[in-house]
């Protein structure tokens, strides 16, 4: 009998064991799963000579390390770099590969991610396509500007002489706060720029005014004269005439002078024959 037990109570305890070994494998293969891998901010990016941009990698854990660099330093280079993001300055025009390498404690790589940079011309000029822009209080509208060359992937800048009456997003997008004017303008880096004249005005009512009647030609409006309306007697009121049951007729009380609310004069009836 002990025998037994104790056979039974090695299975028990072996049953046990692997339960916690497969607990412990599924919740490492479930944050496997979860966890993040690292990734860029962006993978293609595309900048005018002279102009700079950060670098991001996310997903990094603190025991990682990050290096970058550029498979062409004649077109863009890493100004500076720490913890995990850099910033790449654009030298001339074409295209090179910033790589950020992912290193473990033990300087083994983890990996590797690239983003792709293009290096455009400067833009020489820019303006807008339109000088002049009319809008009510409340409305946002984004105004195209022209650049040359077209290549140029130079971002210009914005700026409103007056927020208050309109206000000017980085791409473009002007909105208007209140009533007046004010000028929007659009610069790049050799300090050309352009102007756009802007109008806000306050929102239009959709209630019309109400028409009188004395202002319109086509209504006619009755004359009231001074003299006295005859009063209205039951007599004269149709609901209070009297039927003849033996002709079907309707007759009213002799001595009425007029025959309806018109005013009608008629002669007094003194008697109705009835013709059979």
């Amino acid at each position: 009998m002990q025998e037994q037990y104790s056979v039974f109570k090695r299975i028990y305890l072996i049953l046990f064991a692997l339960s916690i070994i497969c607990s412990l494998s599924l919740s490492n293969i479930s944050y496997a799963a979860v966890s993040k891998s690292p990734r860029l901010n962006i993978k293609n990016l595309s900048l005018a000579k002279g102009s700079t941009y950060k670098l991001r990698l996310y997903n990094i854990s603190s025991d990682n390390t990050v290096t970058f660099q550029s498979s062409d330093t004649d077109t863009a280079v890493i100004k500076s770099a720490k913890g995990n993001s850099c910033t790449i300055k654009a030298k001339s025009s074409g295209q090179t590969v910033i790589t950020a390498v992912v290193s473990d404690e033990n300087s083994d790589t983890i990996s590797e991610l690239k983003c792709r940079v293009t290096v455009t011309p400067p833009a020489v000029s820019v303006k807008f396509c339109k000088k002049k822009l009319k809008l009510a209080v409340g409305q946002s509208r984004k105004v195209k500007v022209s650049k040359k060359p077209l290549s140029s992937f130079e971002q210009p800048r914005f700026i409103s002489d007056d927020p208050s009456v309109a206000s000017v997003s980085s791409n473009g997008t002007i909105t208007a706060h209140s009533a007046g004017k004010t000028i929007i303008r659009v610069s790049i880096a050799n300090g050309k720029g352009g102007v756009c004249k802007v109008t806000v005005t306050n929102a239009k009512s959709n209630d019309k005014p109400s028409e009188k009647l004395d202002d319109n030609p086509d209504i006619n409006i009755p004359q009231v004269t001074d003299s006295p309306e005859p009063s209205a007697s039951p007599s004269d009121d149709p609901r209070h005439s009297q039927q003849n049951p033996s002709t079907g007729s309707d007759s009213k009380t002799a001595g009425s002078k007029f025959s309806n609310a018109a005013g009608i004069p008629i002669q007094y009836i003194e008697d109705i024959q009835t013709i059979d």
